[in-house]
């Protein structure tokens, strides 16, 4: 069983209209996976002009495979609270305590909603 999916890669515009066609081809294809099989999946694919591009996207400073790895943890700690398979009164975002069994906040009585 999975939980998520990360799509990691990278592509990098060329002097054709390849690149269009294969980002696109990418995005959709893991839209089709998220839909058919209900797991959650971060897209992660890095689309530059050169290579200057992605090496700063991905080891100069600002790795964005950490937050893509953080964001398929959470996404898939919300498919299971939203189908009932967490446990009650838990958060467990993966990353936020080794055990995981970190108290629920309680609700907020301000009225600082944000949705």
């Amino acid at each position: 069983r999975v939980d998520a999916i990360v799509c990691v890669g990278c592509l990098i515009k060329g002097d054709t209209l390849h690149f269009e066609h294969i980002a696109e081809s990418v995005s959709s294809g893991l839209m089709s996976v998220q839909l058919q099989t209900s797991v959650p999946c971060a897209f992660g694919v890095l689309t530059v002009l050169d290579e200057d591009q992605a090496a700063k996207r991905s080891y100069a400073g600002d790795n964005h495979g950490i937050s893509w790895g953080k964001t398929a943890v959470e996404m898939a700690c919300l498919r299971q609270e939203a189908l009932g398979l967490a446990k009650k009164g838990t958060m467990n975002l993966g990353f936020s305590d080794e055990d995981g069994k970190a108290k629920m906040p309680a609700p907020s009585t301000g009225k600082g909603v944000f949705f």
